[in-house]
């Protein structure tokens, strides 16, 4: 080698050491570098900032508000599952659930294994009456989800049989419902959905069972009443419909819409027992009954006023033809 070539050899291999001697500090980034990593860590605590103040905007019912920070929230961070998770609940509230659709889909876009979304979307499929895109979302959640405690399970399967239901697929219905009762034993709300799965499905001494175990609880809600007294009088059994709603009629602590329903189902029951009475005398005694349950109703709800004329007006075409008119 010659000698220069030899000299620049050895100057090049000793450069680090000559520029960055031992103990010697690096030389400071670029300003440009030091205003992008700033810029990052500052945007990142802004997105903190408007992500806590949505939730505390959900809390205080201010979903508008929730909405424009999720929204910046997603624009500093479009990665971020638990934001578009949470825009999509606040769809929900808002119930625009088409846009909630959306932003759970895209949770799960980022997430595959973002299953709350993945339940929440069939919730927000069933407000829109998609019911076999909700049914498809709750099998797949089961289907990913295999180590979910019974109770948590259990309302899962509430969810899928409620689905079923509105869909008018009554049997498959009954089937998740008491699945869901094998988890939820206790579960009143349970044991309603599957009463009136059976009910719309003609299953009726079923239904009957479903419901009379619900009222013995002592807790059942006056739904429980209201369909049972409405079965008893799909079947005929006037006395059993009847004794059933003057029974919701006396319970403590009902709503008055319940009040409402029992006095109008209890008049109709009236009614239809009055046109197939055997004597004048009894058709209007009968008669008068409906038409004080139908006043009585006309003070709580709305509708009941055509009734009580039909009433009155059987009423007065019975006496008619006593008196020999």
């Amino acid at each position: 080698m010659k000698p220069i070539n030899r000299i620049l050899t050895l100057c090049c291999a000793a450069a680090p050491v000559i520029l960055f001697p031992p103990g010697a500090k690096a030389a400071p980034p670029p300003v440009a570098a030091l205003a992008g990593r700033w810029y990052e860590v500052s945007q990142s605590a802004l997105a903190d900032t408007y992500y806590k103040r949505a939730l505390s905007c959900c809390e205080q019912g201010q979903f508008d508000r929730a909405y424009v920070d999720l929204t910046e929230v997603i624009r500093e961070r479009p990665d971020s599952a638990e934001a578009y998770f949470e825009r999509g609940r606040v769809c929900v509230a808002l119930k625009r659930y088409g846009d909630a659709i959306v932003d759970y889909s895209s949770a799960l876009h980022v997430n595959h294994t973002f299953t709350r979304a993945l339940i929440e979307r069939a919730k927000a499929y069933s407000a829109r009456h998609e019911y076999d895109r909700s049914i498809a979302d709750y099998k797949k959640y089961i289907t990913l989800n295999p180590g979910l405690a019974p109770e948590d399970l259990g309302r899962v399967y509430h969810s899928l049989a409620s689905a079923y239901s509105s869909n008018k697929e009554y049997a498959h219905a009954i089937t998740y419902y008491t699945e869901a009762l094998s988890k939820l034993p206790n579960d009143n709300a349970v044991l309603y959905g599957r009463a009136t799965a059976e009910y719309n499905s003609d299953a009726l001494d079923r239904a009957a069972a479903d419901l009379t175990a619900g009222v013995a609880t002592g807790s059942a809600s006056s739904d429980f009443y209201l369909l049972l007294a409405k079965l008893y009088w799909r079947q005929y059994n006037y006395r059993d419909a009847i004794a059933t709603y003057s029974r919701l009629i006396g319970l403590p602590g009902k709503s008055p819409r319940s009040m409402g329903y029992a006095y109008t189902g209890r008049g109709l029951v009236y009614l239809d027992v009055a046109r197939k009475a055997k004597t004048a005398s009894s058709a209007v005694e009968i008669l008068n009954r409906a038409i004080d349950d139908f006043d009585r109703a006309s003070t709580i709800i709305e509708g009941t006023a055509g009734l009580k004329k039909i009433a009155m007006d059987l009423k007065a075409s019975i006496a008619k033809k006593a008196a020999g008119g």
